[in-house]
């Protein structure tokens, strides 16, 4: 990331609730790189009282179209604070549309 101009600002953990897959010592989180790029200086994040550590629960197994999908509640926080209506969002991943859905909801 840094070698293509982005500057790492912070690791948020997502705190799945539950554990995930696996085998002994199973994941119940993940990491989320908060990266900016380009020198304009814009507070993104709406809250002074944001933490590092997001408490929302993974999707359960038997609910997912594919193994490591991601919640639209996670993806609207990511939204919500990292942009501001009417900006465009990028998705390059694209998987089974959590933030697509996420980003309509938002405009």
């Amino acid at each position: 990331m840094q070698k293509v101009g982005f500057t790492i600002k912070n690791c948020i953990v997502w705190d799945k609730v539950n554990m995930g897959i696996g085998w002994q010592y199973r994941f119940q989180h993940e990491f989320i790189i908060f990266a900016v790029k380009g020198k304009q200086r814009v507070r993104r994040v709406p809250f002074r009282n944001v933490t590092d550590i997001w408490r929302l629960p993974r999707i359960l197994g038997n609910k997912t179209v594919h193994p490591t999908e991601k919640p639209v509640a996670l993806m609207e926080k990511i939204i919500l604070n990292s942009s501001e209506e009417g900006e465009t969002v990028v998705d390059f991943f694209m998987g089974s549309g959590p933030v697509v859905e996420a980003s309509r909801k938002l405009n």
